[in-house]
């Protein structure tokens, strides 16, 4: 079975991680695929800082 890489750290996804949708442009949608660590760095960028 052939994995997709992460997007951002480009290492090959081993477990389900997520999907970035990006905003359309021009009618096209960038697809990019997340592995759980990435995908909790980005959520961890969302949060308030304290």
């Amino acid at each position: 079975m052939i994995s997709p890489a992460c997007d951002f750290c480009k290492k090959e996804l081993e477990d389900f991680g997520g999907i970035l949708f990006s905003p359309p442009e021009n009618g096209l949608v960038r697809k990019l695929h997340v592995c759980r660590s990435c995908y909790s760095r980005i959520v961890d960028e969302f949060k308030p800082h304290r």
